[in-house]
């Protein structure tokens, strides 16, 4: 059984890293899907050469594990490397430097093809492009995808909520909307990393060496989108946390993916991983983001039943230098709250799937527009005086706002026209398709107001709002009465561990 370990995953790519720079690989690859065997063949079928493997060489865990799944076992914190024996010396001790092991298990041979052997005993000696080039082609049926039928009056229909203070703690209780850090806490993010930011924060972030540059990544999906739309539900997979780096200052760079679905075998299993892929694809022609690295997971279904389609991404991104980088947090009492929206596509969302009722929503996500925004997001975060940016996303405005409170700032904020031509309180836990909320210093609020106005002359799609601003200890919605910000910060802290201590 695979046991994930972080800290030796992160000692492998140091030490990978140093063994390149030393010159002392010729190729090397990661044993992702079907392990040793996918590594093994395709390094031998692109460089042309054959392979003779003794697989009771490779270090296991487990003494009694067979050859067939030494073949096939997967790991995240294995790599098989091409070495000239005159440097396996020298590469073993850059590894053992990092407690590693390094064991040679092979050699390159002349034919081109890969032997495995098994204590001196020959299994296999079989052409590498048999399985790497001449591998079986599936062409599964699956028919054009057709958008959903979207309800352009389904916010109408749903009754004002009476309390939204309420409905916010309801939902920050929910295992769905509390705190991660049960998880992320378990392995140490900074040491030996030069993490400037890390998994509390929307987007993380590292310094590279030596330099003052930033890398960022941001993960992002919804697979209840997908569910309603599987193509909407792919150009949000790119956009979102293409967004969220945005709003950081960076610039987006590449995309990785795990996509993630059923039977492909069933038609309509299919057509939603086609519509998702197509779509993933054009967002990222959109953002001139390319996909680097990913894979694909299907048959992901018990009994008949397949999962939601749930292609998930994640994007890098790449800022100059450190300074100008807005918090994910409020930071000082007094500051001016901004609503940022250019409207594509509303959804009831995560909100609606939390109390088991049918997600609804209309609109489509246009590639260009959402471009175009991610560019205008990015410039807006660098004016000077904004303190904090956050991309509002599942749940809504009311959870993004929360997210952003600390033990002694909350916030005070109004039921404006934002919340659409009745000003419906449902709005605040609706997910509208995008919007951001920028946090600017009260001395400067007026010329960030200004340098929007200046730039949305150009385009004259996006609205702004000022709803509100941040305050000292309190949460307040509109007239209702203040909620001490506390009560939110200790139910988002606990509501995980409780869920799951119920479970019990």
């Amino acid at each position: 059984v695979q046991v994930g370990d972080p800290f030796f995953e992160k000692l492998l790519i140091e030490s990978c890293l140093e063994v390149m720079a030393q010159d002392l690989v010729v190729a090397i690859q990661d044993m992702g899907a079907a392990g040793l065997t996918s590594s093994s063949f395709e390094m031998a079928s692109k460089g042309g050469v054959g392979l003779k493997l003794e697989l009771d060489k490779v270090p296991v865990r487990d003494s009694s594990i067979t050859p067939e799944e030494i073949l096939l076992s997967e790991s995240q914190e294995r790599m098989l490397l091409i070495c000239e024996p005159s440097k396996f010396q020298r590469l073993q001790a850059v590894f053992k430097k990092w407690d590693l092991d390094a064991e040679v298990v092979g050699e390159i041979i002349k034919d081109k093809k890969v032997q495995l052997y098994w204590r001196g005993d020959l299994l296999t000696d079989i052409d590498p492009d048999l399985l790497v080039e001449n591998a079986p082609k599936y062409e599964r049926p699956y028919s054009q995808w057709n958008r959903v039928h979207s309800d352009q009056k389904w916010l109408e229909q749903l009754s004002p909520i009476q309390s939204v203070s309420e409905k916010l703690m309801s939902l920050t209780r929910d295992v769905r909307a509390c705190s991660r850090e049960w998880i992320y806490r378990q392995y140490d993010q900074r040491v030996g990393a030069r993490t400037a930011r890390g998994c509390s924060d929307s987007v993380g972030m590292i310094v590279l060496p030596q330099t003052q540059r930033v890398l960022a990544i941001a993960l992002g999906h919804r697979p209840y989108l997908s569910q309603w739309d599987a193509a909407e539900g792919g150009k949000d997979a790119v956009f979102y946390p293409a967004l969220e780096m945005c709003a950081k200052g960076f610039t987006p760079l590449a995309v990785t993916d795990c996509l993630n679905f059923g039977n492909p075998e069933k038609p309509e299993i299919m057509s939603e991983f086609v519509a998702a892929v197509e779509n993933i694809s054009e967002a990222c022609k959109a953002l001139d983001t390319p996909v680097i690295s990913g894979n694909v997971s299907f048959y992901n279904e018990t009994q008949g039943e397949n999962i939601i389609s749930t292609p998930a991404t994640g994007v890098v991104g790449l800022k100059e230098q450190i300074e100008g980088i807005p918090s994910s947090q409020f930071l000082t009492e007094g500051a001016q709250i901004y609503l940022l929206r250019n409207l594509q596509l509303q959804i009831s969302g995560q909100c609606r799937v939390s109390e088991m009722r049918e997600i609804k929503g209309h609109g489509h996500i246009e590639f260009t527009e959402v471009s175009e925004f991610c560019q205008l997001v990015r410039t807006l975060s660098q004016v000077n005086g904004v303190e904090a940016t956050r991309v509002s996303g599942k749940f809504g405005l009311a959870y993004a706002l929360m997210r952003m409170c600390t033990d002694e700032l909350g916030f005070a904020v109004n039921n404006g026209n934002f919340l659409g031509e009745n000003e419906n309180t449902q709005t605040w836990f609706t997910e509208q398709f995008y919007e951001v909320l920028f946090v600017v210093d009260k001395a400067y609020h007026l010329d960030f107001a200004k340098k929007w106005a200046d730039m949305r002359k150009k385009t004259g799609k996006d609205q702004l709002w000022r709803m509100g601003e941040v305050t000292a200890n309190t949460i307040q919605f509109g007239a209702e009465k203040p909620v001490a910000v506390k009560h939110y910060i200790q139910a988002y802290k606990e509501a995980w561990g409780q869920n799951f201590e119920s479970m019990a």
